[in-house]
């Protein structure tokens, strides 16, 4: 999962190579939360509505237990 994470989370990646590999990484780790995959790809939470991107990293980095 390291590699997909740092895909992830590495804002300067074109847009749809950070879509497939976030979605690979939720699948892989059987992550179902729809609001919270948004808040990693987007930035925005369900409502639409704009939230620390960098927290939603962490706490992805913690969910998966990697630094």
């Amino acid at each position: 999962v390291q590699p997909l994470l740092g895909i992830v989370t590495d804002i300067k990646n074109e847009y749809l190579i950070r879509y497939h590999a976030c979605t690979a990484l939720f699948s892989i780790a059987k992550i179902k939360d729809d609001d919270f995959r948004g808040q990693v790809q987007y930035g925005l939470d369900k409502n639409r509505q704009p939230v620390d991107q960098q927290k939603a990293f962490e706490k992805l980095r913690n969910i998966l237990g990697v630094q």
